[in-house]
């Protein structure tokens, strides 16, 4: 699916992660809004699961990992927009190859981004304990930003510093893929395994079951901001998400429930 266009959701009725049904219920945002989400399941978690899954996933997923890419790509933010940082750090080299830092707008700071890249599908679907723990740093970047603005200061060579806690996107790609099957499927219409894991009430290292690589290759994804499907085999779900689809971010596979 494509989310270029904002769409509103039936409205859920009861908190997809823990349940209840008794609390106010407010709306959850299928991708987050601070990447430009706007697909929306309303009445779909409490305040507390969603105070917890805010605090534990989503701002240290979009303020410290993609925080950067958000602002040089200009995503929505809740804050206002004359409060968001209007510069950022870069590591520049001389020709004598000495390395300082400089504070630079962000108008000229190189497009660029990491995503982790799992090296097999998810073991809870493979069967193979532990294959995709392992992962690679992807690197995107515009290859002429960097040089127009090592041009522009006379730098022979631009490091830029990224901080990548694998678990955080992992988790948030399972609150994606599971608010995604609900809206698909229904709440109730399948049988969900990620939902404790989000709220926190099991390990955070049980998601790595669940998330993986995807065999869906990415010359066939449709270039968007985000793009996510949901397949199925018959018996088990499974989402495959690509968020930045437009700089040629991996694609993710995310076991989400069985029938």
């Amino acid at each position: 699916m494509n989310f270029g266009k904002k769409s509103v959701f039936p409205p859920v009725g009861a908190c997809i992660y823990c349940g209840r049904s008794d609390r106010q219920l407010t709306i959850e945002h299928i991708v987050p809004e601070g990447i430009g989400g706007n697909w929306m399941l309303p009445e779909a978690s409490c305040r507390d699961c969603a105070a917890t899954i805010n605090r534990r996933i989503e701002q240290p997923f979009m303020r410290t990992i993609y925080g950067p890419l958000r602002l040089i790509l200009e995503t929505r933010s809740k804050r206002p927009k004359k409060r968001r940082p209007e510069r950022l750090t870069l590591q520049i080299s001389d020709s004598a190859r000495k390395w300082s830092t400089a504070e630079v707008p962000v108008t000229y700071y190189p497009k660029s981004a990491i995503f982790p890249r799992f090296l097999s599908r998810p073991s809870a679907i493979t069967g193979e304990v532990g294959a995709n723990l392992t992962e690679i740093p992807h690197f995107l970047y515009k290859k002429d930003s960097f040089k127009r603005y090592g041009d522009r200061v006379g730098a022979s060579q631009i490091s830029v510093s990224r901080r990548m806690n694998i678990t955080i996107v992992m988790l948030q790609l399972g609150k994606i893929a599971h608010c995604f099957a609900v809206s698909q499927l229904g709440y109730g219409g399948f049988r969900p395994v990620l939902p404790d894991i989000i709220r926190g009430a099991l390990p955070d290292a049980r998601i790595t079951e669940f998330v993986g690589g995807s065999s869906l290759r990415g010359s066939l994804i449709n270039r968007s901001d985000h793009f996510i499907v949901l397949a199925t085999n018959g018996e088990a779900f499974a989402a495959h998400i690509c968020l930045f689809a437009g700089l040629g971010a991996p694609v993710y596979e995310v076991l989400v429930g069985y029938r």
